[in-house]
């Protein structure tokens, strides 16, 4: 059997990536796509829920690399603000 793109990810869980980057404060939930044929394989969504004044078309969807091909109508040349991700350290005996 042959493993699906989205088994690629299972070293560890992105939430706990999430919190050593600083997202300490927020409740996160780690959740996997179905397996579609084709589908994007190697990445992490990140679903925010935001209490904000603007209006929706003031709101910036930020889709990186590869992700871009998701939603082209979001493609722009606008630069997305980015912090260097805290190395993610694994536990002794995982892979």
């Amino acid at each position: 059997m042959s493993r699906h793109p989205r088994d690629d990810l299972d070293a560890e869980h992105p939430a706990r990536a999430a919190r050593q980057m600083g997202w300490d404060s927020v409740a996160l939930l780690c959740a996997r796509e179905i397996p579609v044929p084709g589908s994007l394989g190697r990445c992490i969504r990140v679903l925010l829920h935001v209490n904000t004044e603007r209006t929706q078309a003031e709101l910036r969807h930020a889709y990186l690399g590869g992700a871009a091909r998701l939603r082209p109508e979001f493609g722009d040349e606008r630069p997305v603000p980015t912090a260097e991700p805290a190395p993610v350290r694994r536990e002794e005996g995982r892979r």
